[in-house]
């Protein structure tokens, strides 16, 4: 997985950064080179198997996932997923 798929599936879930960052367990740095178009970064494993699992759940599965996942961030307004 290549930083544009990655890229594209933050896009197709509707993903934030902070939600990313929380979904994920990045720090900001991870996130900027994963996400960087100057940076063609190659994604680590465990963050591309989990991203080919929710494609291959289906969307509703894979949004009830992410929102669970979500629910358990501090701010309230990053809780909230946009699909």
């Amino acid at each position: 997985m290549k930083s544009e798929d990655f890229r594209s599936f933050l896009n197709k879930y509707k993903l934030s950064k902070q939600q990313a960052m929380h979904i994920f367990g990045f720090k900001k740095t991870t996130y900027h080179k994963y996400t960087s178009p100057k940076y063609e970064e190659e994604i680590s494993n465990s963050v591309s198997i989990i991203c080919e699992c929710l494609d291959h759940m289906g969307k509703g599965k894979a949004k009830r996932y992410l929102e669970l996942k979500l629910s358990t961030h501090r701010d309230k307004s990053v809780r909230k997923l946009l699909t």
